[in-house]
């Protein structure tokens, strides 16, 4: 009896833990793109964020290594487009404005326009 107990309060406990982590998604996952035109076409200008890939213009890209700090992720991925593969820097800011949810992107170190959600 007392390890059916014991069983019930783990699995409750895992459980908890399971609902905390998937509600606790990540501000910066979803579609963005600078105008409404790139969220109504696939690929092209429009980023693509996953908790585990990127892809944006050419480029497809799975997430190494990702540290936050404050508003802003830094990722260092590991992208392929074309025949090529290579590592990059990638830097996701979220600000909420008055507009909306808007994203600021730097991808390989260069600045892009800024992005909004895509609904």
């Amino acid at each position: 009896m007392r390890m059916a107990i014991s069983l019930a309060a783990a699995v409750a406990s895992a459980a908890s833990i399971a609902c905390g982590a998937a509600q606790a998604a990540e501000t910066w996952v979803g579609r963005w793109a600078a105008d409404a035109s790139g969220c109504s076409s696939f690929g092209g200008s429009a980023l693509v964020a996953t908790d585990y890939a990127l892809r944006w213009a050419d480029s497809s890209c799975r997430i190494g290594k990702s540290y936050k700090v404050g508003r802003s992720v830094h990722i260092q991925a590991h992208c392929w487009d074309g025949g090529s593969n290579r590592d990059i820097s990638v830097t996701l800011t979220t600000q909420q404005t008055s507009l909306g949810e808007r994203l600021a992107m730097t991808w390989d170190n260069r600045a892009v326009k800024d992005m909004r959600r895509c609904q």
